[in-house]
């Protein structure tokens, strides 16, 4: 008879446990240097090689997007592909925007793209909306498009606002 642990479980009793795996993707890296810390517990804290010896080393792989090669980048089959192109050609002082290739989740590429920018606000998206309503494909070259539209849209509101208060404030009437 197979000797059961405290759960009262034996060995193969654990077939719905799964292995964890964690990564850490790097994407705000505009350098020309890649990440150069720490990518273990060991190398972040400052501690006594004796006590090192009863602290758990956890590896943390960093992937650093901008500067996956590009095979690599062509491997991804999801529009991760074009985010991956668009931090490595920013990086490289290319237009990030430049893609043709049509995007299977554009709604999600703007909101990544939106948290990067911390852009909290609710983006319009009227401009993808049409590209999709007429049937067109949408690119990271609409996203930009869309990005450039609502930047557009939020200055000339900044702008009326900041024109009339500077109209009342020369016609003498108060705010």
């Amino acid at each position: 008879m197979a000797e059961k642990d405290l759960a009262g479980k034996k060995a193969g009793d654990y077939n719905d446990v799964f292995a964890g795996i964690y990564n850490t993707l790097l994407f705000g890296n505009m350098t020309d240097k890649k990440w150069n810390k720490a990518k273990s517990i060991h190398e972040m804290l400052d501690m006594d090689a004796e006590l090192a010896k009863h602290v758990q080393d956890y590896k943390i792989p960093v992937f650093d997007i901008a500067y996956l090669d590009d095979g690599i980048i062509e491997s991804f089959r999801s529009d991760f592909r074009e985010d991956a192109r668009l931090f490595k050609k920013k990086r490289l002082g290319e237009d990030p925007f430049a893609s043709k290739n049509a995007l299977k989740h554009p709604h999600a590429i703007m909101e990544f793209i939106s948290v990067f920018t911390r852009d909290g606000s609710n983006m319009n998206m009227e401009y993808l909306e049409d590209v999709i309503k007429t049937g067109g494909d949408v690119t990271m070259c609409a996203v930009a498009e869309a990005l450039k539209t609502e930047g557009r849209k939020e200055g000339r509101k900044q702008g009326r606002l900041e024109g009339r208060k500077e109209g009342r404030l020369e016609g003498g009437v108060a705010a």
